[in-house]
């Protein structure tokens, strides 16, 4: 082989004025909801067409601020894919809510529409989305099915900012969104996260719960005298550090997430036909659905063949990656959530799906290496 090659799975996104904006940061004397978390918040704004934007230290907490807008309490039922991350469902199980557990479409392994109509029952409250790898879930069915059951929507849209459905920004058609901003997405502050609110009814309570429970927001505005406990609330506020680092990433990030696309579709003019003929699934999508380059996974027949291959590639020095385990058949799962029908697809990919690196600074020589590789694995 040569000199050693060692290529991660994923490296965190620079865009060169971090240390600058850092420094300050720290010079201004405001480390909490400074000038950089309020430009960072405007930015999201823009991009989602929301009608706020409220920048939090991380995707869970502003997932955890999503459920308590949902109003969920002790038995309620919320509609979740199994095949997501646990911050999707720990946040309900938090205020007592009860985990309804959905399969996914093998196209995509996004939740599927007809298993959330399939799960609706007298408790289910609201329906959360997830949009893996930055590709849209079937909105307009999805939409009109909370609009016709009163259901409340949450997308969890982590890996989904600069993605579109039908040339509508993700994070736009929930009554709120939730995006990470942790270092494995394509924008990162280290960690991060923004609560987007679509719906004009929960934008108060959404300002106060973030920042403990108070109407200190509206305080600081100059509405009211002082400030008081109102309603539930946590400590979800992003600090300046984070927001300083998080503006320099939004600002790029459509050309950070363009550098990813070209480097996805790499992949995919090389290998899509190598994987069709050895009947490896890859992401199967249309023009309405516009991605971000966050992955690219590949779905093996067996575990058996994903780990071989796996091995290979680890062998030749390139990283490789497993992705969730599904939350309808981990521990937690079983004990605080249900299953909401028939979850075939989403346990086919038990130990059978595969992501190969893709980061920003992935080179083009590093990427054809890695084709090589997994080429002269099905040679």
């Amino acid at each position: 082989m040569g000199s050693k090659i060692v290529i991660p799975f994923s490296q965190p996104t620079q865009t060169g004025e971090e240390l600058d904006l850092l420094a300050q940061a720290l010079k201004s004397g405001h480390l909490t909801e400074g000038d950089f978390v309020k430009k960072s918040e405007n930015i999201m704004r823009e991009k989602t067409g929301g009608l706020a934007a409220l920048a939090m230290p991380s995707c869970t907490a502003a997932l955890e601020a999503a459920i308590i807008l949902a109003d969920i309490k002790t038995g309620d039922e919320v509609i979740v894919p199994s095949f997501t991350f646990t911050s999707t469902a720990t946040a309900i199980v938090m205020r007592g809510g009860v985990p309804v557990f959905v399969d996914c479409k093998p196209e995509t392994m996004n939740l599927c529409p007809n298993a959330i109509a399939t799960a609706i029952t007298p408790l289910t409250k609201a329906v959360m989305v997830m949009h893996y790898g930055g590709v849209a879930c079937d909105m307009d069915v999805i939409v009109d099915l909370c609009q016709k059951h009163d259901l409340f929507l949450i997308e969890d849209a982590a890996q989904a900012i600069d993605c579109y459905y039908q040339g509508k920004p993700l994070g736009s058609f929930g009554d709120c969104a939730a995006f990470s901003f942790h270092q494995t997405k394509n924008i990162n502050c280290g960690e991060g996260g923004m609560l987007v609110i679509n719906n004009p009814d929960i934008i108060k309570r959404a300002e106060i719960i973030r920042d403990k429970g108070t109407n200190r927001a509206e305080f600081f505005r100059g509405d009211i005298n002082k400030y008081s406990w109102q309603d539930l609330g946590s400590s979800f506020v992003m600090s300046e550090l984070q927001g300083a680092m998080l503006y320099t990433q939004l600002k790029n990030s459509e050309a950070i997430n363009a550098r990813r696309v070209q480097k996805w579709m790499r992949y995919d003019t090389a290998l899509r036909d190598i994987f069709a003929r050895n009947n490896v699934k890859t992401l199967v999508s249309d023009n309405h659905k516009k991605h971000n380059g966050h992955l690219y996974f590949m779905v093996f027949e067996t575990p058996e063949k994903a780990g071989d291959f796996k091995r290979h590639m680890n062998d030749h020095d390139v990283a490789v990656s497993y992705h969730y385990v599904p939350l309808h058949a981990s521990p937690a799962g079983r004990k605080f959530g249900r299953e909401g029908g028939d979850l075939s697809t989403t346990l086919k990919t038990d130990g059978c799906l595969l992501r190969l690196p893709l980061f920003d600074a992935l080179n083009d020589a590093d990427q054809d290496f890695i084709i090589q590789i997994v080429t002269d694995y099905f040679q």
